[in-house]
């Protein structure tokens, strides 16, 4: 069983870009959690914790806890719902958090992972992936880290929908089941040099060819 994660945040009354200041020269950051009521609760959070949950297996992704602490302390069940970072220094410096009903199933996005070589490659195939995550519909504790996908079998030509991705009954596939998430491409042909010169100097003659025969249709119509 994972460990439980468990956020202290004080309730703070003061908003406005001064109180922010304030916060962060004290080592915290504001944050917001939506969805206890109709009034979203301003909040303010050590920025390491916020950081430690991010930087856990399920990321954003990862369900924990928040004690408010207040005129008396109570907990909720959140995720994080989204963050800013200084486009300079790289730190956090705000966060949002959305509380959850246990009970309720919710929308998310979990990333799409690769295991093994793929067969194809060493034909020189390429393995591309054209989904690097995939939307998801499940309870809050059945959210997955990820989703890995076994290339090893994998020949060139050969794919993987999204209709193939196996999750159990518990997790609803949002995305249509034709689209695709990876396959094996075969090699990208390398024209030599020489070879594309040459189709070069065939193209322009071939326009210029193309010019003058313009030009003697237009000297038709006009003797006509």
């Amino acid at each position: 069983m994972a460990e439980e994660i468990i956020i202290d945040a004080q309730i703070r009354d003061e908003r406005g870009k001064n109180e922010n200041r304030r916060l962060r020269s004290k080592g915290m950051i504001p944050a917001i959690l939506y969805g206890v009521t109709n009034e979203n609760i301003s909040l303010s959070v050590k920025p390491r914790d916020v950081v430690q949950v991010l930087r856990s297996k399920k990321g954003a992704n990862t369900l924990f806890h928040i004690n408010m602490l207040g005129e008396r302390t109570t907990r909720s069940a959140v995720l994080i719902k989204d963050y800013q970072l200084d486009p300079v220094k790289d730190v956090l410096i705000h966060c949002d958090f959305v509380r959850v009903n246990m009970d309720i199933k919710l929308e998310t996005a979990i990333p799409i992972h690769t295991t093994g070589k793929a067969k194809g490659i060493e034909m020189g195939g390429m393995l591309e992936m054209v989904m690097r995550e995939v939307a998801i519909e499940c309870l809050p504790a059945d959210i997955p880290e990820n989703i890995v996908i076994d290339v090893t079998e994998m020949n060139i030509g050969d794919a993987v929908r999204v209709r193939d991705l196996s999750l159990g009954e518990k997790i609803k596939v949002l995305a249509e089941e034709d689209y695709l998430v990876l396959h094996v491409v075969p090699p990208k042909k390398i024209v030599e040099p020489v070879e594309a010169a040459a189709e070069e100097g065939v193209a322009e003659e071939g326009a210029v060819e193309e010019g003058e025969g313009e030009g003697e249709n237009e000297e038709s119509e006009k003797k006509k």
